[in-house]
């Protein structure tokens, strides 16, 4: 096999296969999925990555060959998105999960996802924790939906309107642990947030912002951490804090791009 895309892990692939037969097989279904991606070297790196990082390397392989609908759906992500990729690499149990659970079958459950939220958001005391739980959550959910987008699963209207509630279950949560962490007594003042845009017409798509603007009821004195405030201070700190939340980066990524000011004057 001369000058194939993937020469360089061919030893490999082959090492994972009982026989020439399975070898040669796999090679004919990736060969049929993959000559139509208009970038072939970059489609084979970005297969390469997504397989080496996999749980098991064999496994992943030998997977793909029994199940052709799944290796369509992998050249499909690779084709489409390098932040499917990226993701897919980063979470090694994420495609398996598209796999083996009924997510890309029938219709799109947002009970589940909340549910699955939900644990996400529980699953530790420590902050830090449950922003990393909830971030895998979201890379987990984005994924899903944009593999039920590239099945012809859901219109896509149906596929803003996902995207939109993963953003509902995002954005509560983190409002629920900001809230413990600023308002321990459980006494929340008077305010609120509403969603403009996409977000707002429940429109997101994958890259949207997320355009915000908060309220409060009143801007009376609060004791806040043995001082007393006016509310509208104490709601300046809980957004700086929210936004750095959701908007700022780190080693497991941002989730979303945040912007609270509003135009004209947004500053203010």
């Amino acid at each position: 096999m001369e000058n194939h895309v993937l020469d360089s892990v061919l030893p490999d692939i082959r090492s994972s296969f009982e026989s020439d037969d399975r070898f040669r097989l796999f090679i004919s279904h990736y060969d049929r999925l993959f000559s139509t991606h208009p970038q072939q070297d970059k489609s084979a790196h970005q297969f390469t990555r997504i397989w080496k990082h996999s749980i098991s390397q064999v496994l992943f392989l030998r997977s793909l060959l029994d199940h052709p609908a799944h290796f369509d759906l992998l050249s499909k992500l690779i084709l489409k998105s390098d932040y499917f990729v990226d993701n897919l690499v980063r979470d090694p149990h994420l495609f398996s999960w598209l796999q083996n659970t009924q997510i890309l079958t029938g219709s799109f459950s947002e009970e589940r996802m909340q549910k699955d939220g939900q644990r996400a958001a529980t699953g530790s005391d420590l902050r830090s924790t449950q922003i990393q739980l909830l971030k895998q959550f979201h890379r987990k959910y984005t994924v899903a939906i944009g593999a039920r987008d590239l099945l012809g699963l859901d219109s896509i209207r149906e596929t803003t309107f996902y995207l939109s509630s993963l953003a509902d279950c995002i954005l509560l949560h983190i409002s629920e642990i900001l809230n413990r962490e600023f308002f321990r007594d459980g006494i929340i003042p008077g305010f609120a947030i509403f969603a403009l845009g996409k977000y707002g017409g429940r429109e997101l798509n994958y890259s949207s912002d997320i355009d915000l603007i908060a309220v409060c009821e009143n801007n009376d004195e609060l004791e806040w951490r043995g001082r007393n405030l006016p509310v509208t201070d104490v709601l300046h700190r809980w957004i700086q804090a929210f936004s750095d939340v959701i908007g700022q980066p780190d080693s497991d990524g941002y989730f979303y791009r945040v912007d609270f000011r509003l135009r004209p004057d947004g500053e203010f």
